[in-house]
């Protein structure tokens, strides 16, 4: 890169009310070529991505989540079908019986509806009573030497 073209992006940076200097201290900046690095970081392949991009890797997964869980229902219509009018005498169902009954079951079995707000509060303070447990015990074999 040139010294006119480093210039005249060290100028656009001051403009924006960033300095060149301050990029430095990001590790992922390269000032000399006003670039970003690429890292290997877990959100630097999805940073790296433009907005269009991400809209359609976002369709993408939408539609593939849909067609999943239209299997999955197809898949339990079939084995209720099957099983259940031999087994119990009852009638056979459609499809979005079966969504239905397979939302239903979420909600009662799976606190889809009201999800235990603790939980994740509850796993942190384990979490933290474990590395205090084990911080305890290193010192205790330190002392003990």
């Amino acid at each position: 890169m040139s010294e006119k073209e480093l210039e005249g992006i060290q100028e656009a940076d001051t403009a924006r009310g960033t300095e060149c200097g301050t990029r430095e201290k990001d590790s992922n900046w390269d000032c000399r070529s006003a670039t970003r690095k690429k890292t290997c970081g877990t959100d630097s392949w999805w940073e790296e991505r433009r907005i269009c991009e991400k809209v359609v890797i976002a369709i993408g997964l939408a539609i593939l989540g849909l067609g999943f869980f239209s299997l999955v229902i197809l898949f339990t219509k079939l084995l209720w079908n099957k099983l259940m009018p031999e087994i119990f005498g009852i009638s056979q169902i459609s499809y979005w019986q079966t969504a239905g009954l397979m939302l239903l079951s979420c909600i009662f079995f799976s606190r889809l509806g009201g999800s235990d707000k603790n939980s994740g509060k509850e796993r942190k303070r384990k979490r933290e009573l474990k590395r205090s447990m084990e911080h305890a015990a290193q010192q205790g074999e330190t002392d003990s030497e």
